[in-house]
């Protein structure tokens, strides 16, 4: 059995991996802003409350939560998806509260597990090549074209944790069909093009990513991949 550590748990993918590892007998360490409240019950499910954007606040709280632990994973999954806007409607304060959320919060995560704590592998969930480089995607992207980077440096630092930037495969959540229902598919032809996609359900989509981020194990340290590619039989 394994013990793992997720960053955000309240929905989507980050609480289907939560629940799925559950389900597999394995215990769960679990931060974010908001709790699972349908999980908090499980004896093997430890869930504490942090705020992603008060760093001093979450440099104690998770020292204070994994000091001592070992951890067979951990995994990035916490992310926002702000509204869509071309770059030049885009602010400056939209673009730091998007890095906050998806690049430094984990940041101090990776510090706290790297500094008091024991993990064999750290996976940051990326995005599919799909959302980057298009009008409208663009504190979204910029901040998951960051994390790939920040994860390639950690990984250089520190050789023997295994790191990995993986694009999961588009998986229905509640936050992706929200993005999609609402926006503007003539002024961002990319909703349309996504729309038309293959997009997995939840429960068909978390045990191909579990797989994944063991396939991941055997890539180089450091690597962005895509999610379809290491379901290749050669991995």
């Amino acid at each position: 059995m394994k013990t793992v550590f997720i960053a955000g748990v309240s929905s989507g993918i980050g609480r289907g991996l939560a629940e799925e590892h559950l389900r597999r007998g394995d215990t769960v360490y679990a931060v974010g802003q908001h709790e699972a409240k349908a999980l908090t019950s499980h004896p093997r499910f430890h869930f504490m409350s942090i705020d992603l954007y008060d760093a001093d606040m979450m440099r104690d709280t998770l020292r204070t939560f994994v000091v001592g632990q070992q951890f067979n994973r951990v995994v990035l999954s916490a992310a926002v998806y702000p509204d869509m806007r071309n770059m030049i409607d885009t602010t400056l304060d939209t673009l730091r509260y998007v890095m906050n959320a998806n690049v430094w919060a984990h940041k101090h995560i990776i510090d706290a597990i790297l500094s008091h704590t024991q993990t064999e592998q750290i996976v940051a969930l990326s995005a599919s090549p799909i959302l980057f480089n298009h009008p409208g995607m663009g504190a979204y992207a910029i901040s998951k074209a960051a994390l790939n980077t920040l994860i390639e440096l950690y990984a250089k630092e520190f050789p023997y944790v295994h790191f990995s930037a993986i694009a999961p495969e588009l998986i229905q959540t509640p936050t992706f069909s929200a993005f999609l229902q609402e926006g503007n598919s003539e002024r961002y032809p990319i909703i349309q093009r996504i729309r038309d996609s293959l997009i997995l359900p939840l429960n068909q989509g978390i045990p191909k990513l579990l797989d994944a981020f063991e396939k991941a194990k055997r890539i180089k340290s450091g690597s962005f991949v895509e999610m379809k590619k290491l379901a290749r039989p050669d991995l």
